[in-house]
């Protein structure tokens, strides 16, 4: 058996040999590193009744303030809270404080990407809540006329928008609409588009939800974590009171110092990156669709991620599994649920796709790539970071 860090440096070297298209994923800086790794990281720091627990927290606590404000700024929203673990711990604390025991809320369904932990045999089981979904489309999209019907009918505590597979953006008038006739709330789930929202180019009214919150390392610039966000007073005092002793306990502060740094080059850099990512995806995907066909064209994608059609790919003998396995054979990360993401690639400096699009149809016929994507890997250099 091998010693764990020579796994990790082989992990290391392997990562930074192949292009990772996953959509869940992105790069994080050096400094994002030298912050998770920094003396933070074996801390503890812990307030309650105006007293910290732990002697030696000062800069701690000007740590969490700092990140706090930074992030209320950086999203335009007055209250920010940056101690979750990640997305999921975010989503918990969220409908711990808002959702009773046996209310309802309204989400989108697992079929259309909708995320796996809303339904009913997790967090609706584990919380003793009930949990419906959103009616849908044909293509996949939000049925408003749908939605309408059946809130009147369901009367959810909230509506919980956000997705796994996640390409357009919602008609947030419309769903307001239907909350303020219904008395619910929106909750926006921005964990695969945080990075794209924090650039302005993804769901721009995103204000008229009533609090969002998700993960920090999909389109945003890492590392793992959470965020929830308000400009609800009475909403944030409940999120804050389901937090410590509740679904949390130690934050770890040199997560919070890596998710920091990240805000910090989002507000530097986030209005050039978000724009380009989309701008990738769409290129990428209208240039693959020729051969291997990618849904919604000719617009494709608002976001970080196209979709590749299940029929057409089981018509040449191909699945999403098998397609990751001949991509990743070539040095292609994709993930297997038929998803690809410009994210990293974007922040790896990545502005021209079409021969990126070249090596992954030619693998896709069956043509070994290697050394075209050896070459393309070299040429990468991060970006969006104080280097």
């Amino acid at each position: 058996m091998r010693n764990v860090i020579e796994i990790v440096r082989d992990a290391d070297r392997y990562r930074s040999s192949v292009i990772n298209l996953q959509a869940s994923e992105n790069a994080v800086s050096p400094n994002v590193i030298r912050a998770i790794g920094s003396d933070f990281a074996s801390r503890y720091s812990h307030i309650e009744n105006g007293v910290n627990d732990y002697g030696g927290t000062r800069f701690a606590e000007e740590l969490e303030d700092t990140v706090s404000r930074k992030t209320s700024e950086l999203f335009g929203l007055k209250h920010a809270e940056v101690r979750p673990l990640s997305g999921h711990i975010a989503a918990m604390t969220v409908l711990a404080a808002l959702v009773r025991r046996g209310e309802s809320v309204m989400k989108i369904p697992e079929s259309v990407g909708g995320y796996t932990g809303y339904s009913g045999n997790y967090l609706p089981k584990m919380m003793n809540f009930k949990s419906y979904d959103i009616p849908v489309t044909a293509d996949g999209f939000v049925d408003y006329d749908g939605l309408a019907k059946q809130a009147e009918y369901i009367r959810p505590k909230m509506i919980l928008l956000g997705q796994s597979i996640f390409v357009k953006s919602y008609d947030m008038a419309r769903i307001r609409e239907v909350c303020d006739q219904n008395s619910c709330i929106i909750g926006y789930d921005a964990s695969h588009v945080m990075g794209l929202i924090a650039g302005g180019e993804f769901q721009k009214d995103l204000k008229k939800a009533d609090i969002i919150f998700g993960s920090t390392h999909k389109t945003f610039f890492g590392p793992q974590g959470g965020l929830i966000l308000t400009d609800d007073d009475d909403l944030y005092r409940r999120v804050e009171e389901n937090i410590t002793w509740k679904t949390m306990d130690n934050y770890n502060i040199a997560r919070m110092a890596g998710v920091g740094v990240a805000i910090e080059e989002m507000m530097k850099y986030g209005r050039e990156y978000a724009p380009r990512v989309i701008r990738n995806a769409r290129n990428l995907a209208k240039a693959l669709d020729e051969h291997i066909h990618i849904k919604y064209g000719p617009w494709y994608t608002e976001s970080h991620q196209i979709l590749m059609e299940p029929g057409w790919l089981s018509s040449h003998g191909y699945d999403f599994v098998r397609f990751s396995r001949v991509m990743e054979d070539n040095g292609i990360i994709v993930d297997r649920i038929g998803r690809i993401g410009t994210a990293e690639i974007t922040r790896m400096g990545v502005d021209d796709v079409d021969e990126l699009a070249a090596m992954m149809i030619d693998a896709f016929k069956g043509v070994d790539v290697k050394d075209r994507v050896n070459k393309f890997v070299r040429n990468m250099k991060m970006r969006y970071y104080e280097s």
